[in-house]
């Protein structure tokens, strides 16, 4: 939409909460959402914990009509969790994994696993204006009574850190800059004051003129009972080379129509801003790789994926035969044979740790593997398509 020479974007985030099994109501309150973006007129929608990449690729095909283009983040073992849904085309895509995420023995805690990170999009705007669009998830805070636990910290800091450094470097004439997500910060947390101060982006709340607690607030239904207090954790921070302004800024996402549940346990946040190209965008200078080196590239990378895959079956049949070994071992060797005394404790403890080994690569390495080549996979496409229509 444009209205004397600016144009209006409309953009959403949501930590959707979708942990299969887990999160209640997943599947009801992903229905939800899919019917209201569909009623909806955003032009960006950044979504976090859609940690099924079925879930993702339901609101992908069932938004197609209103949100065309749409990416999925893999990365670690289940997933980066962060998808992008936009009604304007997808140039391109890249994702970068923090450094520091998480304490790899927390396996319940699931940031280790998750392989959290921040995936970029480029977006070609209407009237030749660029959008530079970053959707992350900062580490959770685990504090067993109080958000102000500094458990993670230093974890969070070192990520918005890594994040305003990124952002930063990515930066670039002509371009709209957006970055949404649960940074799991508070607008006076170091986390966010490091950011805003690294970089020059507007916090798109300041024009809000409601509540807008974001997280376990006491009117959400999956907001523990245990006194925490509401907080603002989600934002849509916006600036770069062009000039911009918000509108708009308010809570979205709330209660499911016609009924008590939420979207989510975290409320979403939409903004809507107007733009004014000053410097305009030619989509055709940002193409030196050609059509073939793309094919070839996505080629040798799917063949990859497939190779990681077999891998990892073989992984984990050697696993389960050794670990049957190990078992057999132990309860039905007599002791009379060949694993009586010493050497029998040392043959049984070599072939548990063999399985052992066999476990963590079947089940932690090479899934890092697939989900790292199954990203580049999807941004390679991701630009041959957008490669196509110029």
């Amino acid at each position: 939409m444009s209205t004397s020479g600016y144009s209006t974007l409309r953009v959403a985030t949501l930590n959707f909460w979708g942990i299969p099994y887990i999160s209640k109501h997943r599947l009801f309150r992903l229905n939800a959402l899919i019917s209201e973006l569909r009623r909806d007129e955003y032009d960006i929608v950044a979504l976090q914990e859609v940690w099924s990449v079925a879930d993702f690729e339901r609101l992908s095909s069932e938004c197609r009509d209103v949100l065309p283009y749409s990416h999925y983040f893999h990365s670690g073992v289940i997933g980066s969790g962060l998808c992008v849904l936009s009604r304007h085309p997808i140039m391109k895509t890249f994702f970068k994994p923090y450094t520091i995420n998480g304490k790899v023995y927390k396996v319940t805690q699931g940031d280790f696993l998750g392989g959290k990170g921040v995936g970029t999009c480029q977006i070609a705007f209407t009237g030749g204006v660029a959008i530079d669009l970053f959707v992350t998830h900062l580490h959770a805070n685990y504090g067993v009574t109080a958000f102000d636990s500094n458990s993670y910290q230093a974890h969070r800091v070192s990520q918005a850190w890594e994040l305003a450094e990124f952002i930063c470097l990515m930066r670039r004439t002509g371009a709209v800059q957006v970055l949404c997500g649960d940074l799991n910060t508070e607008s006076k947390e170091l986390g966010l004051t490091l950011l805003q101060q690294s970089i020059p982006l507007d916090d798109s709340v300041n024009v809000a003129g409601e509540d807008v607690d974001t997280c376990d607030r006491p009117d959400n239904l999956y907001t523990p009972k245990s006194g925490k207090r509401p907080k603002r954790i989600d934002y849509i921070l916006y600036g770069g080379s062009v000039r911009m302004a918000c509108n708009e800024c308010s809570l979205a996402f709330r209660t499911i129509p016609d009924s008590d549940i939420p979207y989510s346990d975290h409320e979403g946040v939409e903004a809507t801003f107007s733009i004014q190209p000053t410097t305009l965008y030619s989509t055709a200078d940002e193409w030196q790789v050609t059509l073939t080196s793309l094919t070839e590239a996505t080629t040798i990378v799917e063949s990859g994926i497939k190779d990681a895959e077999t891998r990892g079956s073989q992984h984990k049949t050697m696993a389960a035969v050794f670990a049957l070994l190990w078992l057999y071992s132990i309860f039905c060797f007599d002791d009379t044979i060949i694993l009586s005394g010493s050497f029998g404790a040392i043959l049984t403890t070599i072939i548990f740790c063999f399985s052992f080994c066999q476990f963590i690569f079947a089940f932690a390495f090479i899934p890092c593997e697939i989900a790292a080549l199954r990203q580049t996979a999807s941004s390679l496409r991701q630009t041959t398509v957008a490669r196509k229509k110029i």
